[in-house]
């Protein structure tokens, strides 16, 4: 005859309280890896986005300085004489490269501020002496400039 006293019960039933209880933790367990792997998708399409949105940003505030110098670069020879330089332009005509100069440098890591500071470099080598190389060289230095915004190895030639 079975033992039907109470620690007999207890006793039989340890084996399948003992089964309940690590099917339960099971359960915790694997809820908290997959709890733990959405957060790390979560996380990663967060900083996903952001470097998406700050990359929109750099091109939008890229060729907005780009289109500024190159303007500037054109318009400059009819606003002053063979010899002069920047800073013989007035305010209002070097008001368009220096707004968006400034704002592209708050956007760009250190690297792509050196390739904006080098286009720049040229604009500056460029206005007085209009000549073929130095209009050239803007367009050397704007090549680095976009290679640095879009994290790119500049091409050579």
């Amino acid at each position: 005859m079975p033992d039907v006293t109470l620690a007999g019960v207890l006793i039989g039933g340890i084996p399948s309280l003992l089964v309940a209880l690590v099917g339960v933790g099971g359960v915790i367990y694997t809820q908290r890896r997959a709890d733990a792997r959405q957060d790390g998708i979560a996380k990663a399409n967060r900083e996903f986005e952001r470097e998406s949105r700050l990359l929109d940003l750099r091109r939008k505030l890229g060729a907005e300085f780009l289109s500024a110098v190159w303007v500037l670069g054109g318009e400059s020879r009819d606003a002053i004489p063979d010899g002069a330089d920047y800073s013989d332009l007035t305010q209002e005509e070097t008001r368009e490269v220096n707004r968006t100069l400034s704002a592209l440098r708050m956007a760009l890591d250190p690297a792509g501020r050196k390739a904006v500071q080098a286009v720049f470099d040229a604009l500056l080598a460029h206005v007085g002496t209009f000549t073929q190389e130095t209009w050239d060289a803007i367009g050397e230095a704007e090549n680095g400039l976009i290679a640095a915004i879009n994290r790119e190895q500049p091409s050579v030639g």
